[in-house]
């Protein structure tokens, strides 16, 4: 399967991934920049997403870039990640450091990490909402805990409208 994506710009590559509640549209205000300042910038969606489906087999996000990648022709890319897409980079990382040039992490989620007591019971609040049906609900409570007080309210529409698509894609 290939992952929705976009390639914007000509030069050496940098390869955006997304939080987990978000899609590839979180990096809309720094595409421009990128571009401008001379690089090939590629944005995906991991399966349950954005634009990308929910698989109906096992799948490895990290894998699933990489494939991604070797689609686009692209050998080596700077990697700049965000939150559960800083784990796929890191994974990606780790298992190809041939394929790349820099990591970027920003509050990177680390694979086998223990939860706190505290995002224990973000998840359980979470799963009750959404098993009542309460999927706006389930949305405000991401918006809430993930978006940090200094965004405005267009940061925060803008992060509603991709975790409430995550759900739509996800729950289907």
């Amino acid at each position: 399967m290939t992952l929705s994506h976009d390639v914007a710009g000509t030069g050496p590559a940098v390869l955006l991934l997304h939080s987990t509640v978000c899609d590839r549209r979180m990096w809309d205000p720094q595409v421009p920049a990128l571009v401008g300042a001379g690089y090939r910038v590629v944005r995906c969606d991991f399966r349950g997403f954005g634009a990308s489906p929910m698989p109906d087999r096992p799948y490895n996000n990290a894998e699933d870039v990489v494939a991604l990648l070797d689609e686009l022709g692209i050998e080596r890319a700077a990697v700049i990640a965000s939150s559960g897409g800083g784990r796929v980079g890191l994974e990606i990382a780790a298992r190809w450091p041939d394929r790349v040039t820099s990591l970027g992490l920003l509050c990177t989620a680390l694979a086998g990490h223990e939860p706190t007591a505290e995002l224990d019971a973000f998840g359980d609040r979470e799963d009750a909402l959404i098993e009542a049906g309460d999927i706006a609900g389930a949305t405000d409570l991401n918006v809430d805990a993930w978006v940090g007080p200094e965004a405005d309210a267009s940061v925060r529409e803008q992060v509603r409208v991709m975790q409430r698509n995550a759900f739509d894609v996800q729950i289907a």
